[in-house]
């Protein structure tokens, strides 16, 4: 029973070995277990034989199984964004990786808001889904002193202590045995679920993918000038706005960056500076030394945008600016990737779950990037929809005005009509055309620079389900509209579903024409 006991440890052994993925202690168990093979044989145990050889024989069988899923750890830095976490964690959640595969390293202070709090409570739910946790959440201090005296978002302490705490994420993913560590910022957002495993593929020391922004700004950099700050080039343009392809050479990568520590140059990676030798008078900051180190022990840094891998959030001037965030998360249509998941399965294949005899969408023909950006969401939405090319201004003139009879009503001949302002009513106007020709009883119109709430579907059917209850004679519902004069607009006091439908400032039903 003794020898029994020992042999099934060895397999264990064997097994926790392969997970981590590192081949040559692989090949020096197997030479051991070989060991005890020829010990069975002389003592002639036939149960240690047995097993030993089981042992052996699956040691191949299990290598496969599970050398792709190496252990990677995965630093988590996160300060005053309580906001952004429940965003963060639904992408991170769905990443098509096995989460025991994963070593949580957190850490979190100097919050002036909840975000221990809302750490601890997604900690409580999932952390025993994961290899391991290394977390570390002080609610004290709450701020950084030298920022109170100086004024000062990245001051020299704090840019100390984050690089302090990523020296220890580096050497804990050693310390555990980690194939890789991932250092990840929690205003990324990861949108697709093979990330990891592409970033994993490239076999590259460093290498990171590429989050665009709401603007030309991304998680690397095209160029770097000779007092070390960002230099925009030609290729940056090229790889952000993506008319190339592939994985690439750059000169220094954050936010999101995966290190192979298989690779025996990754233990010269420092994000401190005093491990720099030629660069003795380059700015103390945590990215730049990272880079910098890269280059003096000729590791090459790489960006890869052959898939679309994500978003990243840019950096707000104040200390904690809410509302500057959750504008680029409306820019990028964040609440909306993984909407199928959120909508009902008897309805997930409906193209028209809402009994619409049409359903529309507006959009100019030198838009075509809108035009995508809807179909996405429609998709997302299962909507069967119809675009309609809008009027352009630009094609408007006193001609072509007249031959239409369009004349301004009475007592809106005050109101400054502009071009734009009117091919934005013929087109409206077309459609309803096409609504009386047809005879529908309902439709559905949008124009496409909406924002669509994750909860867009179950409160349009709460809404039809409360006009249906409360019999309202209803000509027009505004699901998303800005009102011009909102003070001298009145609201149908006792239809309250229809707010926050769309993203749009006011979002109640209006009273907005007599009759047509």
């Amino acid at each position: 029973m003794k020898i029994f006991l020992i042999n099934i440890s060895l397999l264990k052994i064997n097994i926790r070995i392969i997970k981590h993925g590192n081949s040559m202690n692989i090949k020096a168990f197997m030479i051991f277990q070989f060991i005890f093979t020829l010990l069975g044989i002389m003592v002639k145990s036939t149960c240690l034989l047995a097993f030993t050889l089981i042992s052996y024989l699956t040691c191949g069988f299990i290598n496969c199984k599970i050398i792709d899923d190496n252990l990677v750890e995965v630093v988590l830095l996160v300060r005053n964004k309580n906001h952004l976490l429940p965003l963060f964690f639904r992408f991170f959640e769905n990443l098509n990786y096995p989460k025991k595969n994963l070593a949580l390293f957190i850490r979190s202070d100097h919050n002036k808001d909840e975000t221990i709090l809302g750490l601890e409570n997604w900690l409580s739910k999932n952390e025993h889904k994961y290899h391991s946790v290394n977390k570390k959440l002080d609610i004290f201090p709450s701020f950084y002193e030298d920022a109170i005296l100086k004024d000062n978002l990245w001051n020299s302490e704090r840019m100390s202590h984050l690089i302090h705490l990523k020296e220890e994420g580096l050497k804990e993913a050693t310390k555990i045995n980690a194939d890789f560590v991932w250092f990840i910022d929690a205003d990324t957002f990861h949108t697709n679920q093979y990330v990891l495993r592409h970033l994993i593929k490239q076999n590259k020391t460093v290498i990171a993918p590429l989050l665009k922004s709401t603007k030309l700004l991304s998680n690397f950099w095209g160029g770097m000038k000779s007092n070390y700050y960002y230099e925009r080039t030609d290729e940056y343009m090229d790889i952000v706005l993506d008319k190339k392809r592939g994985v690439f050479s750059v000169p220094l990568v954050f936010g999101s960056i995966l290190i192979n520590l298989s690779h025996p140059n990754s233990k010269k990676l420092s994000f401190q500076q005093q491990r720099l030798i030629f660069h003795p008078n380059s700015p103390d900051v945590d990215m730049i030394n990272f880079a910098l180190t890269a280059k003096e022990n000729n590791i090459q840094l790489y960006v890869i945008n052959r898939h679309e891998y994500g978003y990243m959030l840019l950096i707000s001037e104040s200390e904690l600016d809410i509302k500057f965030d959750l504008d680029q998360i409306e820019q990028l249509n964040l609440t909306q990737i993984q909407m199928k998941k959120n909508v009902p399965e008897e309805t997930r294949y409906d193209s028209n779950p809402y009994n619409m005899d049409k359903i529309y969408c507006i959009n100019l023909l030198r838009r075509p990037d809108r035009r995508e950006k809807m179909k996405k969401n429609f998709e997302l939405l299962n909507l069967n929809v119809t675009f309609v090319n809008a009027v352009d201004w630009r094609d408007l003139n006193e001609t072509f005005l007249k031959s239409l009879d369009l004349r301004v009503l009475k007592n809106y001949d005050r109101a400054n009509f502009t071009y734009g302002l009117i091919a934005n009513f013929l087109s409206h106007y077309f459609i309803w055309k096409e609504i009386i020709e047809h005879e529908y009883d309902q439709v559905m119109i949008f124009e496409d620079d909406v924002f669509f709430f994750h909860d867009f579907s179950e409160k349009l059917k709460e809404l039809q389900t409360e006009l249906e209850l409360l019999k309202i004679d209803w000509e027009f519902i505004f699901l998303g509209r800005i009102p011009v004069i909102k003070h001298k607009e009145t609201e149908i006091l006792y239809l309250y579903i229809t707010k926050k439908l769309l993203k749009i400032k006011f979002l109640t039903v209006k009273q907005i024409l007599d009759s047509m």
